[in-house]
């Protein structure tokens, strides 16, 4: 399996590098590369002693967001995404420590999120390290969803909301965090 990605990863690049049209474009995919690489680094080793993940610049200040934020597993998945393109070994123990950050969500039944909070960041690891203790959160984070499952019904709660205003309130969302 991993070396099925690896192989549609490395056709992916290919096909866009063969696209271009000149050695500029081959030159602009290298840099925009080692941009995302230095920005990644540069932002995990900045807020290395947050208990928050980094979410996004705004104002002209990073917002760091908790473990419960729908978006918390997005820069673990970035860090975890970007070591598998580059094997570089700071961005894997970057992308492990954001990571880590999320482990108490695994137990969280009070979101329909997991998905997107523990897929990108343990599921990424898990897949391209194998690592066991991901898989472990990933069935635990699993079964915690399983929690807002109504079988009468057959899907997921997505939010908690005043049972006067919607009686089971269902979201696309839900399937993309299946």
């Amino acid at each position: 399996m991993k070396n099925n990605v690896n192989i549609l990863l490395i056709l992916a690049v290919a096909l866009m590098v063969g696209s271009c049209r000149s050695s500029r474009n081959v030159v602009w995919l290298k840099t925009a590369i080692e941009r995302s690489n230095s920005q990644l680094l540069a932002a995990a080793d900045t807020y290395k002693d947050s208990l928050k993940n980094p979410r996004t610049f705004e104002d002209g200040v990073v917002k760091l967001v908790k473990p419960r934020d729908w978006t918390s597993g997005f820069f673990p998945g970035s860090l975890w995404l970007q070591y598998e393109f580059t094997h570089n070994e700071t961005l894997k123990n970057a992308a492990q420590h954001y990571t880590e950050l999320l482990d108490t969500m695994q137990y969280y039944k009070g979101t329909h999120d997991l998905g997107f909070i523990l897929n990108c960041s343990y599921g990424n690891g898990y897949r391209i390290t194998a690592e066991s203790s991901y898989k472990n959160v990933m069935f635990n984070g699993a079964a915690s969803l399983m929690a807002r499952y109504k079988p009468q019904m057959g899907v997921i709660r997505s939010w908690d909301a005043n049972k006067e205003v919607w009686q089971y309130p269902v979201i696309i969302d839900n399937m993309m965090n299946l």
